[in-house]
């Protein structure tokens, strides 16, 4: 998994410009706790270039509040520098996930919007059974080419990836969703929203028939931006 995760930074740096960031143990991150004792956590992925307080100033967090009055809130800075040094499963689980769970908080939700939820996904890859739910906006999940390629295969079981497929994290992070299906491994339901008009929706619908879905996936006017998603979160959270 450690090889998939740098694979994975390497796909990212290639499609666009890379702004290097410091990281930190434990991550920084910002933590709002419910009224009374919280029942469940829930964290915010980010975006590739995206900041907790952005998160806080497009109004996500009182979203998720909204649907998740009994949670911890977390919006940690997992930005491209820590897949860049493997280390965002990493931080995910020791800084944040450990943490509520030695506070008997036992049900666990993953929010991942584009490259979160990348991370989102490899974190229930390699922790299998410890998140409880994923919900997936507008998911980065491997390169164009290789999304087209496993749709005109036909499906996930028919296509046939590259020999190399290890060293290519487009091919490998589908390889391991495949691998875990057909070994019966856990996988955390998922919800799923994507823009019709989104640069990654051909990523989406892959998924929409590939992935764990908690339902179908839902589908709305809109791109690869916040007022997408946040219209998508609130449909797929009945807010």
């Amino acid at each position: 998994m450690k090889s998939l995760c740098a694979a994975a930074l390497a796909i990212l740096q290639a499609s666009c410009a890379w702004i290097p960031r410091k990281t930190e143990a434990p991550v920084p991150m910002r933590v709002d706790e419910p009224p009374s004792t919280a029942k469940q956590l829930v964290v915010l992925l980010p975006g590739r270039l995206t900041t907790p307080q952005e998160i806080d100033r497009e109004g996500f967090t009182e979203l998720a509040k909204t649907a998740f009055p009994d949670a911890r809130i977390v919006r940690p800075d997992l930005h491209i520098g820590y897949y860049r040094n493997r280390t965002a499963v990493d931080r995910l689980h020791e800084d944040i996930i450990l943490p509520a769970q030695r506070d008997g908080i036992s049900k666990v939700t993953l929010v991942g919007i584009s490259m979160g939820g990348l991370g989102a996904m490899l974190y229930d890859l390699e922790k299998p059974g410890v998140a409880d739910e994923l919900i997936l906006l507008s998911p980065f999940l491997g390169e164009p080419e290789v999304i087209e390629e496993i749709q005109t295969a036909g499906d996930l079981q028919r296509w046939q990836e590259e020999p190399e497929s290890e060293r290519d994290f487009s091919r490998a992070i589908w390889k391991r969703i495949r691998e875990r299906e057909a070994k019966g491994l856990s996988a955390a339901p998922i919800k799923l929203g994507c823009g019709l008009s989104d640069r990654l929706a051909p990523t989406s619908r892959l998924a929409e028939r590939e992935l764990p879905l908690r339902g179908g996936a839902v589908w709305q006017t809109g791109g690869h931006d916040w007022p997408t998603w946040r219209a998508l979160f609130r449909e797929l959270n009945g807010i």
